[in-house]
């Protein structure tokens, strides 16, 4: 079974939810998909880090990260799979929706040049607020967008929200409310 169809089975079988449910934006949906239950999972990790790092092919990038929390698990799952299956170096980079209280005060972590080119992960994209936040810090800080990768994307109109990037879901909603492969 290839890593695609295997993350969509435990997706389906450990972050996906039925019922009602009140969504970050505010919303309600009938379904759930709490993908952090899976993403700290090792096995679950490497096939993320190896689907994503597939969607990147070639194309020239610095650097992978988003949003805490959700991004950065699967930001080091991908670049964990670069170095030590293709020996590439992708450093992470921790976007903070409010800047550090103390310290340097930062929205950033991550040692970063500014040009360099980012790819933005996510694990659910609803509406698209979260990502365009993290993209949002991460241009202040003179990156440039490469592409954005989400695991589910819920179809709640965040594809129109990041039409002016180049974002590619790994599975639609629709995919895992669908039963058969």
């Amino acid at each position: 079974m290839d890593a695609r169809q295997r993350l969509k089975e435990i997706l389906q079988k450990k972050a996906l939810q039925i019922g009602r449910f009140t969504l970050a934006h505010g919303g309600e949906s009938n379904y759930y998909i709490d993908a952090k239950q899976i993403i700290h999972d090792p096995e679950t990790g490497s096939f993320i880090g190896e689907l994503i790092y597939g969607m990147i092919g070639d194309r020239h990038t610095d650097y992978i990260g988003g949003l805490m929390y959700g991004a950065i698990p699967i930001a080091f799952s991908v670049s964990h799979y670069a170095f030590y299956q293709h020996r590439k170096n992708i450093p992470v980079v921790c976007v903070r929706k409010e800047a550090k209280k103390h310290g340097t005060q930062k929205y950033i972590e991550g040692t970063i040049e500014k040009g360099g080119r980012i790819v933005v992960v996510e694990d659910v994209v609803s509406t698209g607020k979260s990502v365009l936040t993290a993209i949002d810090r991460l241009k202040e800080a003179g990156l440039e967008i490469s592409m954005i990768i989400s695991i589910v994307d819920r179809d709640m109109g965040g594809r129109e929200s990041l039409r002016d990037y180049d974002y590619h879901p790994i599975f639609s909603i629709d995919e895992l409310l669908r039963t058969e492969p």
